[in-house]
């Protein structure tokens, strides 16, 4: 390896932060494309809390951004990727849509979030 690469692939923040840090990345660097802000990944709740217990987490986390918003500061503090969140969301399986029919591949969800539940 002698450090080259023909394309490479970072997020933003972390392209603008080695820029800060060494502007001749500018000139020996071709920047290609920024995508538009790409959503977190969402939070996932344990099936065996109940239905009860999952909602009411559900509810705090969607109204911290009103009910408590020093609390969503310090959880963003500690989760690197949420440091730009301004607040949590929920996600319906119509959200997913997108990812099921990606470049026409029509994706079995269920399979996918399977490998994650082992």
């Amino acid at each position: 390896m002698r450090g080259y690469a023909d394309v490479c692939a970072i997020g933003s923040n972390e392209y603008f932060k080695q820029v800060e840090a060494d502007s001749s990345i500018r000139s020996s660097a071709r920047l290609l494309w920024i995508s538009d802000e790409i959503p977190l990944g969402p939070v996932l709740l344990n099936k065996k809390l109940g239905r009860e217990i999952q909602a009411r987490i559900t509810e705090a986390l969607v109204s911290l951004h009103h009910t408590n918003s020093p609390a969503l500061s310090s959880l963003k503090a500690g989760w690197s990727e949420a440091k730009q969140a301004d607040r949590f969301y929920p996600v319906t399986d119509k959200d997913y849509d997108n990812f099921r029919n990606v470049n026409g591949n029509k994706t079995d969800l269920a399979e996918i979030l399977a490998l994650f539940t082992k």
